[in-house]
Order: C-alpha cells, then sequence, then structure tokens
C-alpha cells in the first residue's frame, strides 16, 4: 500500500450484538417493581373500610302509657281478623307469583 492511500474500514455482515444480560436484568426489574406495587396497592388501598362510626348514647326512658285504648283498639282488631281470609289472599299471591 501507498502512503496517501486511506485503508477502509471493513464492515462486518454481522451486526453488533447488544448486551443481552442487561437487557434481561432490566427486564427482570421492572417486572418486580411493577409485582411489587400491587402487591403494595392491594395491601394498603384494598382493606375494607375501618369503621370510625361511635355508638351514640339512646335514652333508656320508656315513655309512660298514660291511656291502654289504643292498646285495646288494636287487641279487637287483632281479635276480629280472620286468619283464614288472610290464608286465601296469600293463597293468591302465591298464584299471581307463579306466572311471572
Amino acid at each position: 500500500m501507498d502512503e496517501n492511500q486511506v485503508q477502509k474500514p471493513t464492515v462486518s455482515a454481522e451486526p453488533k450484538k447488544t448486551n443481552n444480560k442487561t437487557a434481561l436484568l432490566l427486564g427482570l426489574l421492572v417486572a418486580v417493581l411493577l409485582l411489587a406495587a400491587v402487591v403494595y396497592y392491594f395491601f394498603v388501598y384494598n382493606q375494607p373500610a375501618k369503621s370510625t362510626n361511635t355508638p351514640t348514647s339512646t335514652s333508656s326512658a320508656v315513655p309512660t302509657v298514660n291511656s291502654s285504648a289504643d292498646l285495646d283498639k288494636a287487641l279487637n282488631t287483632l281479635d276480629t281478623t280472620d286468619l283464614d281470609s288472610a290464608e286465601t289472599d296469600l293463597k293468591a299471591n302465591d298464584s299471581d307469583a307463579a306466572t311471572f
């Protein structure tokens, strides 16, 4: 070769190999971080709501009954109710519901 001639670099037909280990480790790291985020979300944000309701005190005073007229009226109405007619009404409701 002459001193004036420049030697051309040779081009290889094979593409350059990237470092497969680095890409694999990076992908594995991303997968582990994603899994850790899912587990964190599941355990922290997916908890049932904590009950912060405090029981309120109800008054334990029972109102006194001055007159039993309402009780007597309800008792008479209950005594005069025909239970067979109530059973007939319930059977009619069952037959109507069966048509749905």
